[in-house]
């Protein structure tokens, strides 16, 4: 069945493809050499093109040059014929991770070198003494016969061997004689899109409009071809686009002075891809088009079915990531009301904000708030400020003073958006904050090193009476109750301003911190509580000597019984509370452990505060076996308004110094990544014990130290805090940028970098009240809780490995400990892995949708809607796309293909699935190139074009236009809150500069060439890429190089773009110093050490990420060819064997998105086609042009 589609296929390509004048292979006597030859040429064309149709026709293929087996370290190929081109078998298979239907080896492609058993054959002409079909026949060197299809001609008189193609010569032998060579031929095809195609994009005038800067910023319209040998300056897009007719036009452009032959395998004029799946066949699905139709809340009667079609990955039912997680996200910028709709507040005049949850919103709306994890204020850093302070108000003069503690919440709140996030929006919105259970005592020594002592637990200053038998309750109960604006970063800081009675009632805090505030008890009401000392507060006990010198300390408490947890806790949500608004936004907790002994809640409690003790002084002994800390104090030094700081407990989440302090030893303290393995948004972070996976796993920080630290201050400058580099002056921000909420409708996939992949956008679940039990965490809410762990920061487009998953894995299980009813294995993953896995293979975004919403309410941003942007590409004058690199490949008038498309005004039903039939992509780039000069214009994409920047203090929507003079721009945000600095700058030597938290990076030309270098080397270790999902994710291999991170990742730390930021590193491979020093055992290892080395900063604006790269060259990104180049030869020969005449030609070819049977849609997958032409030989191909060659153009 196969050899009769293939004649039919020739018969196809000769009579209706070629189109040329038909072929005689019969020789006579009187027969012209040359017409001989140009036949000969013509057939090799045939055949060239046949092969081409039945190893590149089908989708699920991969092209790369030999070039690819040249060993990384070489700067040359290191290859006979380098310039071949092969084909190889695809990763072909299911684009998500379904559980019940995958196994774990399908996340794993071949991995072979050179992915040698997926190779399928070289495309050259053929010879009887070499096998095609073998990897190794590109390094033999030829013998007998062969023929130079591209050489000095072609190339210049400079060029090198391995730049020439050279490829075996096909006799064909005589009808009338089989002894007798008649004549011979040979063919070569290229691979257009391994070069970088020069192209007319967007004017200088184009760049001056806000949309068009975003736009171009999503999908570069051109290349910097200034960067090629032989240009000098860009040229002006008018004139490329007069010149780009042909590769030998090109040579007319002004700015170039030298021939372009030495560029003739790393630029081209010519190359289009057709949008289609290499894993799965078929053609991808446009994500743009899919929110179009697709609500994201599957509830709404629009909303996008939870089914497996829209799943990435799936461990059963509370444990999967659906396409609804990216769709919240990108559909964030709509409009009001809140919920799946939106959140973005605009209304053309002023810039852009979002708002915390209404109190009103979840009284609508009770469980499917999933935009919640896109407005939460984060409570990064909790302060309890313990003062001591000496009142003058004692029954006499010789014993004049009464010793009064206070106990003064300080609390640091950040807004981790690239937009402003008002607090308490609406009337009546209160935002409640409630601490709850600290394990720390306070201890008084009367005198000073006395061996007796009154002590109590944090509970006790709270309480207003020294009453800490109630453990059960709040330790404070605080409220936000004024609309707060943060700007873009902020880091705010709160705190009461008076001085209660007690916490327990609930207690207004206001923005700014007063030191004499929270509340104060007299040592009297301390002591009376537990129930000694005479009841007369004037009582010599309870009084004190200006000249006396007392103890004051903290140890870890003995107390079982506090709420929720151990340690240190707090939640925020919602106010006013009731029983129906009872949720939380935002929590910590570090849970109980399933033993319910007193002994064993004590031992947790106090392993807890002792890692976070920086306690010294007089050790004194506690009860049940604590330990307690006192320093000195003088009743006169304590004699003052405010008093003294005796003690502070400081706990949050990690900044990066937290992150790599160590205290003591060489092992971090709290090892983490807080920017790239904590989500800081999600509802309730936990710690089940205190293993080094545990603590990585948390991302938080807590420390108790003494009144003598130095570290004690308390951070602010007006009302902001500190964050980012730090908690405190000297390392953190007032402005810390983490997370780009899109004020449009967005067409790079990296920007789903900044997505919360978890599950919560189709949870349903109620959230847990405010008594919730011990495994109230194994609930999954729309809010944020639970959800498929590790709950990660930035996890689309880069691929860094979790150190707490083996290398050769994308995931394993955890033994979680959290549960009322023991032990459980649950999966924990490795979101990065899958969620590319998942994307990057079948889905794009075309660019087309409705600009009516965010930024484009405003006159300054012009926009269409998507039916408008669709009628005028289709249309006759072919208006481009925002996305300027596709072009229009319909075979109908607009009127013919709108029924199509689009029911009424909006996207049909399916024409997220349709609409690449009807479109190529001008300039795919086949990420299998080894041409640094080619990947050096792509990286350098947005050199010299401007970038847009809304200053984080401006109020109004007035847009900077950042420069880049001869300086490639990385864009972090679309839309920065700060200028770029040089990625080699010194400010990025520490974490104090506040530009490198806020703005993007800016790459020298020199540095692109370097990165353009090691991505090659990466493309000849790794490749060729059997997908593009292969290329952006990390090897799954035992090979720990391959596999700690992505091949560009590796590219960008190899070219030393994070050199200036090298030494801010942190190791949290070794097992934790602080168990073994107290004789507990490490329970949760890292499993991954690499992995757990490196830069704390990854995954922040501080630091180049792979997804930060790829959001300026995404939307170009092929793993396959679909344009070629083929060159042939014909030679005509007498009967001695002598050449008579040679001929050349040359063709360039295009693959379509028609299958060359009609009777599938272009659409169709692989494993759903009906045809058995289309198996195959899969896709159409046609000839662009033709033309014969000059032996001086070989």
């Amino acid at each position: 069945m196969v050899s009769l589609s293939l004649m039919v296929l020739l018969t196809i390509i000769a009579l209706g493809l070629l189109t040329l004048s038909s072929i005689s292979l019969r020789s006579t006597t009187n027969g012209n050499a040359i017409a001989e030859a140009r036949a000969n040429a013509r057939l090799a064309l045939m055949l060239a093109i046949g092969q081409l149709q039945k190893e590149l026709g089908p989708d699920q293929r991969i092209s790369a040059s030999a070039s690819i087996l040249g060993k990384p370290q070489n700067s040359g190929t290191g290859t006979s014929n380098s310039t071949w081109l092969g084909c190889w078998n695809s990763w072909a298979g299911d684009n998500r991770f379904i559980a019940k239907r995958n196994s774990e080896s399908d996340l794993a492609p071949d991995i072979s070198e050179n992915r040698k058993d997926s190779f399928r054959r070289w495309l050259v002409s053929p010879a009887v003494s070499l096998n095609l079909d073998e990897l190794d026949a590109a390094r033999s060197s030829l013998s007998g016969g062969s023929i130079l299809l591209v050489g000095k001609g072609t190339l210049g008189e400079q060029a090198q061997d391995e730049q020439m193609a050279r490829v075996p010569s096909l006799s064909i032998d005589s009808a009338s004689d089989a002894k007798r060579t008649q004549g011979a031929l040979a063919w070569w095809i290229g691979d257009e899109s391994q070069k970088g195609l020069v192209h007319a994009g967007r004017n200088e005038s184009d760049l001056g409009e806000p949309a068009q800067v975003l736009a171009e910023a999503d999908s570069p319209s051109s290349i910097a071809e200034e960067l090629y040998p032989g240009f000098n300056g860009p040229s002006p897009a008018d004139e490329i686009k007069k010149a780009s007719i042909s590769r030998k036009t090109l040579e007319l452009l002004s700015n170039t002075d030298a021939k372009l032959g030495s560029l003739y395998h790393d630029l081209t004029n010519h190359a289009r891809s057709v949008m289609t799946d290499v894993r799965e066949g078929g053609l991808k699905r446009d994500i743009n088009l899919l929110a179009e139709h697709y609500d994201a809340n599957f509830d709404e009667r629009n909303g996008l079915p939870i089914t497996d079609e829209f799943m990435m990955y799936d461990f059963d039912t509370k444990h999967r990531v659906p396409l609804h997680d990216l769709l919240t996200y990108y559909s964030l910028y709509k409009a009001q009301p809140a919920g799946s709709r939106g959140v973005l507040v605009s209304n053309g005049s002023k810039k852009p904000y979002t708002s915390s949850i209404s109190h009103n919103e979840w009284s609508a709306n009770k469980t499917a708030l999933t935009t919640n994890l896109y407005r939460v204020p984060v409570q990064v850093k909790t302060q309890l400020a313990i003062w001591a302070r000496a009142e003058r108000s004692g029954p006499s003069r010789d014993r004049p003073y009464r010793l009064k503690f206070r106990f003064t919440p300080i609390l640091t709140i950040w807004n981790p958006y690239n937009i402003p996030l008002v607090v308490n929006s609406m009337r009546g919105d209160e935002l409640a904050i409630d601490l709850m259970g600290v394990s720390g005592d306070i201890a008084v020594w009367k005198p000073y090193k006395s061996s007796w002592r009154e002590s109590s637990s944090l509970g006790g200053l709270t309480s207003g009476s020294g009453d800490d038998s109630n453990t059960t309750r709040e330790l404070a109960r605080m409220t936000i109750k004024q609309s707060v604006t943060f700007e873009p970063g902020e880091v705010r800081v709160f705190s009461m301003n008076k001085v209660y009675d007690n916490l327990r009632d609930v207690r207004e805090l206001v923005p700014g911190y007063e030191p004499i505030s929270g509340n104060e008890i007299d040592y009297y009401d301390l002591e009376r509580s537990r129930g000694g000392g005479p009841d007369n507060p004037d009582d010599k006990q309870y009084t004190f000597e200006a000249r006396e010198q007392i103890g004051i300390g903290f140890g870890e408490s003995s107390e079982v019984k506090l709420k929720h947890s151990q340690g240190v806790a707090f939640e925020t949500r919602p106010a006013p509370i009731n029983n129906d608004t009872a949720w939380r936004i935002q929590a910590l907790y570090s849970r109980r452990t399933v033993e319910y002994t007193a002994d064993a809640l004590r031992k947790f409690n106090n392993l807890i505060f002792k890692q976070g003790s920086r306690l010294d002084g007089v050790r004194s002994p506690g009860q049940d076996g604590t330990i307690l800390y006192q320093q000195p104090y003088s009743m006169r030094n304590l004699d003052s308004k405010e008093g003294v700081i005796v003690g502070i407990f400081t706990y949050g989440i990690a900044g990066e110094t937290e992150a790599s302090d160590q205290w003591s030893g060489s092992q971090p303290r709290f090892p983490a990544r807080p920017f790239l393995h904590s989500l800081p948004t999600a509802e309730s972070p936990w710690i089940q014990d205190l293993s080094t996976a545990a603590l990585y796993n948390l991302g938080w920080s807590w420390r108790i130290e003494d009144g003598n630290e130095a570290s004690t201050e308390i951070v602010v400058d007006g009302e902001e805090g500190r964050y980012g580099g730090g908690w405190s002056a000297a390392t953190g921000q007032s402005h810390v940028v983490q997370f780009e909420l899109p004020q449009r409708p967005f067409h790079s996939l990296a920007q789903f970098s900044n997505a919360a992949l978890g599950g919560w956008s189709i949870a349903r679940n109620r959230p847990d009240d405010r008594s919730g039990g011990l495994n109230a965490h194994e609930t999954v809410t729309a809010m944020g809780q639970g959800g498929l762990f590790p709950a990660v920061s930035m996890p689309i487009g880069n691929s860094y490995a979790h150190p707490q998953i083996p290398p050769e894995k994308a995931f394993t299980q955890w033994l979680m400990r959290k549960y009322e009813n023991g032990f459980r294995n649950e999966p924990f993953v490795d979101h990065s892995y899958l969620a590319n896995f998942a994307l990057w293979d079948e889905y794009f975004m075309s660019s087309m949708a409705d600009q009516t919403a965010g930024l484009y309410r405003s006159s300054q941003v012009q926009g269409r809607k998507a039916i408008q942007m669709a009628q005028d590409f289709f249309g006759p004058d072919a208006t481009p796309l925002p996305n300027q690199r596709f072009l229009p490949m319909a075979d109908a008038p607009w009127d013919k293909l709108r029924p199509e498309l689009f029911k009424g005004n909006t996207p049909g039903d399916d024409a997220y699935a349709k609409i690449a039939r009807y479109l190529v992509l001008e300039g795919g780039f086949n990420v299998n190139s080894t041409s640094v000069e080619a990947w050096k214009t792509l990286f350098a994409s947005l050199r010299n074009k401007p970038t847009l920047v809304l200053p984080a203090n401006s109020q109004s929507l007035k847009f900077d236009f950042e420069k880049h003079h001869d300086t490639t721009p990385v864009v972090e945000n679309s839309i920065a809150t700060g200028d770029s600095i040089e990625a080699d700058s010194n400010l990025r030597s520490d974490s104090y500069a506040p530009e490198q938290w806020v703005g993007g990076f800016t790459l020298t030309d020199s540095q692109i060439e370097k990165l353009a270098e090691e991505m090659v080397k990466q493309v000849r270790l790794r490749g060729p890429f059997l997908s593009l999902s292969d290329f952006i994710n990390r090897r799954l291999t035992p090979d720990v190089d391959l596999a700690k991170q992505g091949a560009l990742q590796a590219a960008i730390e190899a070219a030393g773009l994070n050199a200036a930021a090298s030494g801010r590193t942190v190791d949290t491979s070794r097992p934790s110093e602080f168990l073994r020093q107290q004789n507990e055992q490490d329970s949760d290892p890292i499993q991954f050490p690499e992995a757990a080395k490196g830069s704390t900063i990854r995954g922040s604006m501080a630091y180049i990420d792979q997804a930060d790269v790829l959001r300026g060259i995404d939307s170009q990104l092929v793993p396959r060819g679909d344009t070629f180049v083929i060159r042939t030869c014909g030679q005509s020969k007498d009967a001695a064997g002598k050449v008579l005449a040679t001929v050349y030609c040359e063709a360039v070819v295009q693959r379509l998105p028609t299958y060359l049977d009609p009777a599938d849609k272009p659409e169709t997958r692989a494993a759903d086609l009906t045809s058995e032409i289309n198996r195959s030989f899969g896709r159409k191909f046609i000839i662009e042009s033709f033309r014969w060659l000059s032996p001086e153009e070989i």
